[in-house]
C-alpha cells in the first residue's frame, strides 16, 4: 500500500523519507516478528515519477489482503502516538540517523552511478538530491512529523494505491477501484 506525497517538493520527500525511517524497524518487529504475518515486511520511501511517498509492503501466506490492509492502518494509528511521545532528544537521534544514511559516501562506482542515474531521473542535474533532502530533514520538527503521519493515516482511507495478489484467499479489499 502506498501513499504518495502531496507534491514533488524536496520538503515532502524529506518528510516521507524521515517517516519511513521512523517506522521501518517497528513495522518489521510488529508485523513480521510479533504477529508473524509475512516473509517480506517493510516500509520504504522513494520517488515514483518524481514524487516521493511512503510504501508499506507485506508478503503474507497467512492473511488475506483486507486483513493486512487493516493491520497497516492499526500500525499507523499506534505510531501516531509513538511519534507524538518522542522526546526532542530521541527525535533528533532519528533525524541524525537518516541524515547520516543520506550523506554516506558512495561505496563503489556502481553506487555512484546508481545515485547519478536516480538524480537524472528526478531531474536533479546538480546530483545533490540526497544533500537537499538531508538539509530539509534537519529542519523538520516533531510537530511536522506528527502532522505528516496523521495526513498519511487519513490518506490510507481514500488516497492510497493498494496493489495485491489474491493468492489462496477469497477476500479482497472493499474500498477503492481496480485499475
Amino acid at each position: 500500500m502506498r501513499v504518495q506525497d502531496p507534491d514533488d517538493s524536496v520538503k515532502s520527500q524529506a518528510k516521507s523519507r524521515l517517516l519511513s525511517h521512523l517506522l521501518q524497524s517497528a513495522f518489521f518487529a510488529s508485523l513480521r516478528t510479533d504477529q508473524q504475518l509475512g516473509y517480506v515486511v517493510q516500509v520504504h520511501s522513494g520517488p515514483v515519477y518524481r514524487r516521493g511517498g511512503v510504501t508499506f509492503v507485506i508478503q503474507s501466506p497467512v492473511a488475506p489482503t483486507d486483513v493486512l490492509e487493516q493491520k497497516i492502518v492499526d500500525f499507523v494509528d499506534h505510531q501516531i502516538r509513538v511519534i507524538e511521545a518522542f522526546t526532542k532528544k530521541d527525535f533528533d537521534v532519528h533525524k541524525r540517523g537518516l541524515i547520516d544514511i543520506l550523506l554516506e559516501s558512495d561505496k563503489n562506482l556502481s553506487d555512484r552511478s546508481s545515485r547519478y542515474w536516480n538524480d537524472l531521473d528526478l531531474g536533479v542535474h546538480t546530483f545533490d538530491s540526497n544533500q537537499k533532502i538531508a538539509d530539509e530533514v534537519a529542519n523538520l520538527s516533531k510537530r511536522d512529523m506528527a502532522i505528516f503521519i496523521r495526513w498519511i493515516r487519513s490518506s490510507l482511507e481514500d488516497e492510497r494505491l493498494l496493489v495485491f495478489s489474491r493468492g489462496k484467499f477469497d477476500t479482497v479489499p472493499v474500498n477503492g477501484a481496480p485499475l
